[in-house]
């Protein structure tokens, strides 16, 4: 990805290698280089209430200024939400608007939404595309 102020870490384990890329450019470019790289997949933002808040305008920019669409899920704040009822939430959300295995799940969030939706994206049609965007 071609972030401003950023570093790259490659990650290499036994069967894949990816990038951990760390930049300090605002949400709104963030999201914009997400979707140059991504640009054939269908997008689910998921976040928290608290984070949906402070970042629902940065997401909206980005999204209409490429054109694209998106569907954003919010799950509650805080460590009540890591529960098998929140995952199940996202997921029948996800099938309810035709997510298939070739989507992209983005986690705006750390902690308990980067959690959730790590997992909910590793087993969700046995596996889709992952990025996390924690905030902190």
């Amino acid at each position: 990805m071609g972030f401003l102020n950023r570093d790259v870490l490659h990650v290499r384990t036994a069967s894949k290698a990816y990038p951990i890329h760390f930049s300090a450019s605002p949400a709104v470019e963030v999201f914009t280089e997400i979707l140059r790289c991504f640009q054939n997949k269908k997008i689910a933002v998921i976040t928290d209430s608290h984070l949906a808040d402070a970042y629902r305008d940065a997401v909206h920019e980005a999204f209409g200024q490429a054109g694209r669409e998106m569907d954003l899920i919010i799950i509650p704040a805080g460590e009540r939400s890591k529960t098998r009822r929140a995952k199940e939430s996202i997921e029948d959300a996800l099938l309810e608007r035709k997510y298939g295995r070739d989507c992209l799940l983005i986690a705006l969030g750390g902690g308990v939404v980067g959690d959730l939706v790590g997992y909910t994206a590793a087993t969700y049609l046995r596996g889709v595309a992952f990025v996390q965007v924690p905030t902190s």
